[in-house]
């Protein structure tokens, strides 16, 4: 073998190399459908008291940087801190102060706090419920996320993709009658 189809073939397999590693540098990021397992009980308690209650309509579980509270953004502490800054820098839409943000939207309290703890004890992060029906988002990356879709009127979707609230919902499997796996953007 001559010299330069070695330094080729060597060449070949470290940019292959590279590229290897930068794909799974950059699919690394995308959660695994199956990553929170699904439980059945538990998840259906709580969609049936999210669609039981009409108070709170989307929630999550304020363990994040941005926390929302029916599409007002809230913060936790009653002073503001740095990190409001990064969000809103000429404070026009800065975070209200929750438990303001709850008297404000005549939210009570202990319902607040009890769907707060049930979405951090189950590792769904947020919700968006509209009608008996609500969407649940666990994990993601930008704007691409997944979750699950309780259908709590359980008609069966008509469409593939379909709109809930702000959100861009893709149906990918069916768990039962009442849950449904989602994409969503």
């Amino acid at each position: 073998m001559s010299t330069r189809f070695k330094i080729l073939l060597i060449s070949l397999f470290i940019a292959a190399g590279y590229l290897v590693y930068e794909a799974s540098t950059f699919f690394s990021f995308i959660p695994s459908a199956h990553s929170l397992e699904f439980d059945e009980q538990t998840f259906t308690e709580l969609a049936s008291d999210i669609v039981r209650q009409k108070q709170i309509f989307e929630m999550d579980d304020c363990s994040r940087s941005t926390r929302r509270l029916n599409s007002v953004y809230i913060r936790m502490t009653e002073l503001h801190d740095k990190s409001d800054s990064l969000c809103c820098p000429d404070y026009q839409c800065c975070p209200i102060y929750y438990k303001r943000a709850l008297d404000s939207l005549q939210v009570d309290h202990p319902t607040f706090q009890d769907f707060k703890q049930r979405l951090l004890a189950t590792e769904l992060r947020s919700f968006y419920k509209d009608g008996e029906n609500v969407l649940f988002i666990v994990d993601g990356f930008l704007g691409d996320s997944w979750g699950f879709l309780y259908r709590g009127n359980r008609p069966s979707l008509k469409e593939e993709l379909f709109k809930m609230g702000h959100y861009s919902v893709k149906d990918v499997d069916s768990i039962n009658p009442t849950w449904r796996r989602v994409a969503i953007n």
